[in-house]
């Protein structure tokens, strides 16, 4: 089966330094086509999930591309990284974008498998030409900016990479994989960049190649994607001018925007203050487009001076808006967009981060908390100074940042009292950041009620 696939997947053992080749089997790629697919065909036939340890080195580590990366389609160029998830404790998957994935693909391979841990900091180079574990000690301590930095000063421009920061060097639980440098592409779910810390990974660097993805009738591809790209460029036409920033004011107004630690039903003026247009006419200096993408959603953004100045570099998305923004009650978008730079640094899911801060916050208004535990900082709703440093404790595996860090269902359990109750995760996997009631069917109209929020659940008693 060589349409779409290149048949080569890296098979790295980090301990022997062995590296070798192999190709899934016919009837797997068939039945599981891609990406976690094949990530969790390889896996369950691979590991015992309930002899590994999430940040051991038998926790085997998956990067899988899919059969249409590397092709024209569409959005096409994303990776699937898979492993048991520091966060859960459970099969853990987490997807980004960018560049890296197609250059993967252009490199000749379709993924890659790392198994143990190397007993130093490591990076692995992958080319057309050559595949090698080499010494990453000058990366140690470098954030997902700088280490870009670094790479490209030695391997040139035409390479691109998925890597932690400082926050999976530390194995913190809500570490995220980093990848497309200072564009700020992650795969930030259940904590796999803090898998590749305890492997001793800082980066994969991949160098572009020039082999090109097979395909059974290229001619026949192209005439279907010609005949979507007017449906695809009207559909798409809110997210090329507001990226996903265009939906927080909607959300607020459907009842599926996350605000005050999922506990309040609206906040239309502070939605307002932090959505695509205000991003728009305040921060925003240009868009850029993922690989393969015809839609242009990213966002650079730049604050110029103050205590939240941002250097002109990617801006901050919904879930991040949502979470670090809404869910907090932070309505500061230059703080927001300072707290997005600091988890692209740090290598940390905005997701989890903006959880945990909320979840902190809640805490610290019950009086579960004080400032005492929180080395000082006094984490009152709406406290973007207060935001901003717990995040850098995070980030730093320091202080309460290590308890928030952890996640919101073993911080609750560490906080103890009734913490437990406020702790909204599932499995322990912190939620992203749309409110589940807001499309529920609620038994007192007997309808689905788009626009029913939680608040007026609540006074229904639901």
């Amino acid at each position: 089966m060589k349409n779409g696939y290149m048949e080569k997947i890296l098979d790295i053992d980090l301990g022997s330094g062995k590296i070798e080749t192999i190709d899934f089997p016919e009837e797997a790629k068939k039945q599981y086509l891609g990406g976690s697919g094949l990530a969790a065909w390889y896996l369950n036939k691979e590991t015992d999930p309930a002899a590994v340890d999430p940040l051991g080195p038998e926790n085997t580590f998956v990067l899988l591309t899919g059969p249409v990366c590397g092709t024209p389609v569409y959005s096409s160029s994303r990776y699937e990284a898979c492993a048991k998830a520091p966060l859960t404790g459970v099969w853990g998957e987490a997807n980004s974008g960018g560049k890296v994935a197609q250059d993967l693909k252009s490199a000749g391979y379709d993924g890659l498998i790392l198994r143990n841990a190397a007993d130093k900091p490591v990076r692995i180079f992958v080319s057309e030409d050559k595949v090698e574990i080499a010494d990453a000690g000058q990366l140690a301590g470098k954030d997902a900016y700088d280490m870009e930095n670094v790479l490209k000063s030695e391997y040139g421009e035409k390479i691109n990479f998925v890597g932690v920061g400082p926050a999976g060097d530390k194995m913190v639980p809500i570490a995220a994989l980093m990848n497309d440098g200072v564009d700020g592409r992650a795969a930030g779910r259940g904590g796999l960049g803090a898998v590749l810390g305890s492997k001793n990974v800082k980066a994969v660097v991949v160098a572009k190649g020039g082999l090109g993805t097979p395909i059974n009738d290229p001619e026949a591809l192209k005439a279907s994607i010609k005949a979507h790209s007017q449906d695809m460029k009207e559909l798409t036409e809110g997210l090329r001018e507001f990226g996903t920033a265009g939906v927080v004011t909607p959300n607020e107004e459907s009842g599926d925007l996350p605000i005050k630690n999922w506990a309040q039903g609206s906040w239309s003026e502070g939605a307002r203050k932090i959505d695509g247009p205000t991003m728009n006419r305040t921060i925003l200096t240009k868009r850029y487009h993922c690989g393969r993408c015809a839609i242009g959603c990213g966002r650079i953004v730049k604050v110029d001076g103050g205590p939240y100045a941002v250097p002109e570099g990617p801006g901050p998305e919904y879930e991040t808006l949502a979470m670090i923004g809404a869910n907090c009650l932070i309505d500061n978008l230059e703080a927001i967009a300072k707290a997005n730079e600091l988890c692209n640094r740090y290598g940390l899911d905005t997701i989890a981060a903006g959880a945990a801060v909320a979840f902190g916050m809640e805490a610290y208004d019950r009086g579960l908390i004080s400032k005492k535990d929180t080395d000082g900082i006094e984490l009152n709703w709406g406290n973007a100074d207060a935001m901003i440093e717990i995040i850098k404790a995070i980030g730093e595996n320091r202080g309460f940042g290590q308890v928030l860090g952890q996640g919101v269902r073993k911080a609750a359990e560490i906080i103890g009292g009734n913490a437990v109750e406020f702790a909204c995760h599932v499995k322990g996997m912190d939620l992203p950041a749309h409110d589940p009631r807001a499309l529920q069917q609620c038994p007192r109209i007997h309808d689905l009620q788009p626009g029913c929020l939680p608040s007026e659940c609540l006074r229904h008693g639901l």
